[in-house]
């Protein structure tokens, strides 16, 4: 990441996503100019706030900030979707539970509860979307967001 970052000056967000291969190299597959996912790995106290606050701060440092590296995170739906999947599976279930169980949800904070309550209502509308324009759910929910070199 420190590589690409300094061969093409970039400045930003940005965000890539690794693969491990059977060889047990990480390999990278994707890059964004934004935040994504992996922010989520992020917990209090990880200077992350400062990050996107005062970056200017963190250059002069010449600090970059990384999650934990035991850091496990979930987004409670997604998750709760994917362990219907799950119980048909076989042998899948048990570790469904496991992931479930060793992850935070992202979402919930203890003190307020309504953002759990209001991803419902972004499922239901994205499930609409999808519905609609004939694509899948998964589509409906990062529509606004997803480009993958298509022309406009």
């Amino acid at each position: 990441m420190r590589q690409f970052v300094e061969a093409t000056g970039f400045s930003g967000q940005i965000g890539f996503d690794f693969i491990e291969g059977q060889d047990r190299r990480v390999y990278a597959i994707e890059c964004n100019p934004r935040a994504t996912s992996g922010i989520h790995l992020f917990h209090p106290g990880d200077d992350l706030v400062r990050a996107l606050t005062e970056p200017e701060t963190l250059v002069k440092e010449r600090k970059m900030i990384t999650p934990a590296r035991d850091s496990k995170a979930m987004l409670m739906l997604p998750m709760l979707g994917s362990g219907v999947q799950q119980i048909f599976g076989k042998g899948k279930l048990r570790a469904w539970i496991a992931a479930w169980r060793g992850a935070r949800d992202v979402v919930y904070g203890g003190q307020d509860i309504q953002p759990v309550f209001e991803q419902f209502a972004v499922v239901l509308a994205a499930w609409r979307l999808s519905r609609s324009q004939k694509f899948s759910l998964t589509e409906a929910l990062t529509h606004d967001i997803e480009w993958n070199g298509e022309q406009q």
